[in-house]
Parts: C-alpha cells; sequence; structure tokens
C-alpha cells in the first residue's frame, strides 16, 4: 500500500501542499510495515537534502550559521542542528563512504571531506548510499 506525506518547506514550492505518496511494503515473516521515502524527502526532515547539502557547504567553507541560514532563508537553530547532525555522525558516515568512493579517503580534514563529499556525490545520494549498508540515517 502506500501513504500520503506533505512535502519540504520550501518558499516557493510546489511540493509544500502536494500529498506526496510513500510505498509501504508489508512483511510476510514478522508482519511489520516498511516505507521507501522518494528522493525528493528527506527523512524526517521538511527541507530537501538540496537545501540542507547547500546550508552544509556554506558552513564547511567557513561562513557563519546566521549568514548560511539569512541567506538561504532558513532558520539559524536549523541550520545550527543541520550541521551538528553531519557532526555527530561523521565518523561512521565517512566510514561507510571511502568504502564505496576511495577519493574521498585522501580527504585530510573533516571540511574537506564533506566538501568533497557534497560537490561529487551529493547529499542525498550519500545518505542513500549509507542506508544501502544498514545504517540509520536520521
Amino acid at each position: 500500500g502506500y501513504y500520503y506525506r506533505q512535502g519540504d518547506k520550501v518558499l516557493g514550492s510546489g511540493y509544500r501542499k502536494a500529498s506526496i505518496p510513500v510505498a509501504r511494503s508489508l512483511c510476510a515473516d514478522c508482519g511489520r510495515t516498511c516505507s521507501v521515502l522518494p528522493a525528493c524527502l528527506a527523512p524526517r526532515r521538511w527541507y530537501p537534502w538540496w537545501l540542507q547539502a547547500l546550508a552544509l557547504q556554506l558552513v564547511l567553507s567557513g561562513g557563519s550559521l546566521k549568514n548560511s541560514a539569512r541567506w538561504l532563508d532558513v532558520d539559524r537553530r536549523t541550520v545550527g542542528r543541520w550541521r551538528a547532525w553531519l557532526n555527530d555522525r561523521a565518523e561512521a558516515f565517512a566510514f561507510h563512504l571511502r568504502s564505496q568512493f576511495p577519493a574521498l579517503g585522501r580527504m585530510p580534514s573533516f571540511s574537506s571531506f564533506w566538501l568533497r563529499c557534497l560537490a561529487d556525490i551529493g547529499l542525498a545520494a550519500a545518505m542513500d548510499q549509507i542506508c544501502q549498508q544498514g545504517v540509520s540515517v536520521p
């Protein structure tokens, strides 16, 4: 079956008020349901992956939370949560990404690793790759 989820919170986005169907399946063995979000939706978040990636790129490049948030028209605390989320999980995420993308192993610092990852792979694709390896993203 499926259920509907509201689109992302982006000003001017046609998806904001749209109800997007999310596929849901039932496990025959355990009876639990599992949902697979479409790539346009980030799990447990109201902002799209591309906006989160842009905010992280600005902050990792040396921009302040306040200026990055103002430029993107997002609350400063939201950008801070995204940065804290990445900081908290960076080591585990980096381990799994380096195993799939060897060129990332040559990045010496946290910032250079993530800037390269965001530029080459993209946040949505990187998080999808991590999920496929059994790591919880949100």
